[in-house]
């Protein structure tokens, strides 16, 4: 059974934006010297779907163009350094634009691009984005320009639900077992919770503690990372579907018209 209605053939082209409608992060903001609970009031900035500095998450088709980009795949990332925003901002904002994502998480079982699934959205809707403490299908897509359209069945949509459900409960899972992986000590920012502003945690060093601090948090969030979106999370959510961890990027000349 067809889903109704025709749904985009994805391209890595700059006409095709990915958007978060709805995320929420942790928060860091001095001077509280910890991680606060994920909160919504973020701003995922706007990026293509072959958004350059993500091409290393990207699962595209090279030898297959549509409107003259390499077809997207199912499972294709936008990727990291997607900037994220929020009011207030805070300073986990730089860590979340680092390891930002946003996924194609529907195939299209009848389109075959180099062998494996083309990747699509509800529609516009259902791109799986970057959230604590799961991720999130609330990405939307925006079609600046779009000539290649196809059909989906309710198996593909399920799938696609499927696989989204897979991944947040894996998400799940590994907030419960990280905290066995060694974390920063942040002993020293300890006095920040004693400081009422701003600009008297600078007048006390605090610049140094929050790079330090930053920097120690950056260097445990990238190796986790690397753990779980990269060696443990495609052996549970992507290897029965096809996907690998590290995703295939086109490094090549990306068409604007």
């Amino acid at each position: 059974m067809q889903v109704p209605g025709p749904v985009p053939v994805l391209n890595a082209g700059w006409l095709q934006i990915g958007v978060s409608a709805f995320t929420k992060h942790d928060a860091w903001v001095p001077p509280v010297p910890v991680a606060a609970p994920a909160l919504p009031g973020l701003i995922e900035f706007p990026a293509p779907m072959g958004w350059p500095p993500g091409m290393l998450s990207h699962k595209t088709a090279p030898s297959v163009l549509s409107d003259g980009n390499p077809t997207v795949q199912h499972g294709h990332d936008v990727g990291y350094l997607i900037p994220h925003f929020a009011i207030p901002y805070n300073a986990l904002c730089v860590l979340h634009t680092v390891f930002s994502k946003h996924k194609v998480v529907i195939p299209v079982s009848r389109l075959k691009v180099e062998k494996k699934e083309a990747g699509t959205y509800l529609w516009f809707l259902l791109g799986e984005i970057c959230a604590n403490p799961v991720s999130m299908p609330t990405g939307v897509v925006f079609l600046l320009k779009c000539t290649v359209w196809t059909k989906i069945t309710v198996g593909d949509l399920l799938k696609g639900l499927l696989v989204a459900a897979i991944d947040a409960a894996f998400d799940l899972l590994w907030n419960k077992v990280k905290s066995v992986f060694p974390k920063p000590v942040h002993k020293h920012l300890e006095v920040l919770g004693g400081l009422d502003s701003l600009p008297e945690i600078l007048r006390y060093g605090g610049g140094s503690l929050v790079w330090r601090f930053l920097s120690k948090e950056g260097a445990t969030r990238a190796y986790q990372h690397i753990l779980k979106s990269w060696v443990l999370s495609p052996m549970i959510t992507g290897l029965p579907f096809g996907k690998s961890g590290i995703g295939r990027g086109n490094w090549a000349y990306h068409k604007f018209f």
